[in-house]
């Protein structure tokens, strides 16, 4: 049986707001592959993390007020979006967490907030791990945002939503 992933042929044309999405995006190299992101903003570090099967994409419709308030990093994780879609073994989700890790500091970016919505959660309580096993303590990390399912009593989610009505 052959294992290696070939990309399907796919659309031709993206939506015009979609192919802007990508133009103004950057891409990182991670152990050769290219991790696409978008990053705009100022203010607090803000760290997008999307669903699956989904992208940063996800977030287009509250990127225009977040970026008001926040400087917001939005990764296509490797196998979704604008990122490569390797065969290898990348999808678990500590290598999730090490490709999110690696953009960080790629970017000087410490201690964001996180905003993550369904697996992207998974990846959020990875690195919140990793960031109590190194010893940091709990108090000094930013907060965390879970949008896995509606929790009115979270300003920030009570913020989204009504961003996303606008």
């Amino acid at each position: 049986m052959n294992r290696s992933w070939k990309p399907s042929a796919g659309p031709t044309t993206l939506s015009p707001r979609l192919e802007q999405w990508r133009r103004r995006g950057e891409t990182l190299q991670l152990g050769g592959h290219r991790l696409f992101y978008r990053q705009a903003g100022a203010g607090p570090p803000l760290l997008l993390l999307h669903a699956y099967p989904t992208a940063s994409w996800g977030f287009h419709k509250m990127w225009p007020a977040l970026t008001e308030r926040f400087n917001v990093i939005a990764p296509d994780l490797l196998g979704s979006g604008f990122s490569d879609k390797p065969a290898a073994d990348i999808y678990r989700i500590e290598a999730l967490a090490d490709q999110v890790e690696a953009l960080l500091a790629a970017r000087s970016i410490e201690q964001p907030h996180v905003l993550a919505h369904a697996y992207g959660v998974t990846t959020a309580q990875e690195l919140l791990a990793r960031h109590q096993e190194r010893g940091q303590r709990g108090d000094e990390a930013r907060q965390v945002h879970h949008l896995h399912a509606l929790a009115p009593e979270d300003p920030l989610q009570v913020e989204v939503l009504d961003v996303e009505r606008a």
